[in-house]
């Protein structure tokens, strides 16, 4: 946790992958049958599958952001054979 080592979100992730010519979007609340929709079609998915404990964590020049303990993603690239 900040002011350690942390993670990114899907938003930054989406936007990096954007930079590169790969088309992506960052969604929020898909259920499960949305994300299985998603990978049966192909499409890569990055996706938030422990909650994590939400808090807003303010850094030393005073931006605040939210920040998540013992949150776990899982990422499933690839169409189900």
């Amino acid at each position: 946790m900040p002011p350690y080592g942390y993670g990114v979100h899907a938003g930054p992730i989406a936007d990096l992958l954007n930079a590169y010519g790969i088309p992506a979007k960052a969604y929020k609340g898909y259920t499960l049958e949305q994300i299985k929709t998603q990978i049966a079609a192909g499409k890569p998915v990055v996706g938030n599958m422990v909650g994590g404990v939400p808090y807003v964590y303010t850094d030393k020049k005073g931006n605040q952001t939210i920040v998540a303990a013992y949150e776990h993603v899982v990422t499933c690239p690839f169409k189900p054979s």
